[in-house]
């Protein structure tokens, strides 16, 4: 048993990444804000789709940047699903206190999938597993879209100074396995995946942005090429093999 095991995700104030994001300033609204926009630039038709958000939190993703598309969001924090449903919930997007699991067995089918920084929270067994619930849920033009810290990046000076600061080992227990651009190639195409796309997100914009949001954001265009292999986050575009069975 490791440290990991003990972190209490409960302790995570029910909406509070989604009150970060609607912040205009800072860091952590900045990188959020960021991130989730190169996710939505990954469809250019996504209003004319449906989608799946897997491990949704309190629905910040759907609610915010999913317009016309129908949505489903999921997450086994029932506490983050309630929030979601107040504040995002319509009828055209949804949230659920279900797994990746349970909607395959109900046999539903979205043509993109996201997964926004979760897959480091779990155990690879754990992301093979819904790997292949969410292929299951794919039809064959359907889309994955994953984020992941790269852990052989930026990441690691990025976890040691917050966790020095926090003088407690924050992510060092949140996150239990660490990605690199090799790892997660590698657990997705032995999952029945084509991967489509796989680069680096964020540099030093994100802490340009207490600064001068205005001048991040120009930062964050200009540093886009040179933080393809070594940016603080990973974001995997990925598409089913029909070959694999």
């Amino acid at each position: 048993m490791t440290d990991n095991e003990f972190f209490n995700y409960d302790d995570i104030p029910v909406g509070y990444y989604d009150m970060v994001h609607s912040r205009t300033h800072g860091v952590q609204a900045f990188w959020h804000k960021v991130k989730f926009e190169q996710v939505y630039d990954c469809f250019p038709d996504i209003d004319r789709t449906t989608i799946l958000d897997v491990a949704c939190g309190p629905g910040t993703f759907l609610g915010n940047y999913i317009r016309n598309a129908h949505g489903l969001g999921i997450d086994l924090a029932h506490g983050q699903i309630e929030y979601a449903r107040a504040k995002y919930g319509s009828e055209r997007i949804f949230f659920e206190t279900a797994s990746s699991s349970k909607i395959r067995d109900k046999g539903q089918i979205f043509n993109v999938v996201t997964c926004i920084e979760f897959i480091e929270h779990v155990t690879e067994f754990e992301v093979e597993r819904m790997l292949q619930d969410i292929r299951l849920c794919l039809p064959g033009s359907g889309t994955l879209v994953i984020t992941t810290p790269n852990y052989r990046g930026l990441w690691p000076l990025l976890e040691w100074s917050i966790n020095k600061i926090a003088r407690g080992q924050v992510y060092d227990q949140q996150h239990i396995t660490h990605w690199n651009r090799k790892k997660i190639r590698n657990i997705l195409i032995s999952n029945g995946y084509k991967v489509e796309q796989l680069r680096g997100i964020h540099g030093l914009a994100p802490f340009i942005a207490p600064l001068s949001w205005k001048f991040a954001r120009w930062f964050s265009r200009i540093e886009k090429p040179f933080v393809l292999y070594s940016g603080f986050l990973l974001l995997v575009v990925a598409t089913k093999n029909e070959d694999s069975t």
